[in-house]
């Protein structure tokens, strides 16, 4: 079953293996922009050299979805270049509005989680020492939470059962894969045979494997 918006005379492709491929390439962006991004950390007094592994990782992973929503919201302003990628064809009919208006909105939620895991790295330095940093901060977070959380049912309601499909495959395999990990990490933790993990170190790696299996999913559909 092919992936498609029909409100075209002819079905359009959603995820071909050219536009996976690219996809792939875009998590490699996060490691340069994360460069970039200690660089502006530094600058306002974040010593990005005192972060742990789980904040190198939150770095990375929120530096990759906050590159990759504003690539999909930027691609979505030429409409003959958003089809291009859709089909791979040389002169593809142009993308219709709910096409742009889907991938805005995932290229919405990308962003917003990627703002979310940055913005407790940065609360960590200047921001910690104003009055009421890490409320102010925490606020932001839950607005953006719910702002995320709009834009996800949106989404599910413009797309079609192909990508609803992919997406409830996505989230089983994390949540399976995700259950059995910390289970056993519990277990071995209890028995004083694995040290403890924070949230913060549990919610990284869970996204983490939700990003790399949905992009799995996604460039397996397409081969």
């Amino acid at each position: 079953m092919e992936m498609t918006i029909n409100h075209n005379s002819t079905g359009r492709k959603l995820m071909t293996k050219r536009s996976a491929v690219l996809m792939i390439l875009v998590f490699f962006l996060g490691g340069f922009t994360s460069y970039g991004l200690v660089r502006l950390a530094e600058l306002v007094h974040v010593n990005a050299k005192s972060f742990a592994w789980p904040d190198w990782l939150a770095f990375w992973l929120g530096c990759t979805f906050l590159g990759i929503g504003s690539v999909t919201c930027a691609m979505t302003y030429n409409r003959k270049e958003l089809a291009r990628q859709l089909d791979g064809e040389s002169e593809p009919m142009p993308a219709t509005n709910e096409e742009v208006h889907l991938f805005r909105i995932q290229g919405l939620v990308l962003a917003l989680a990627g703002l979310m895991l940055l913005l407790p790295l940065f609360a960590l330095g200047a921001w910690s020492r104003t009055p009421h940093g890490a409320q102010t901060t925490m606020s932001a977070i839950a607005v953006m939470f719910v702002l995320q959380t709009v834009g996800n049912v949106q989404s599910w309601k413009v797309c079609d059962e192909f990508q609803r499909g992919m997406m409830l495959r996505t989230c089983a395999i994390t949540f399976g894969i995700g259950q059995g990990a910390l289970f056993l990490w519990a277990g071995a933790e209890h028995l004083r045979l694995a040290p403890a993990i924070t949230s913060w170190e549990i919610i990284t790696l869970l996204l983490a494997l939700y990003l790399v299996t949905g992009t799995i999913i996604a460039v397996q559909s397409r081969m």
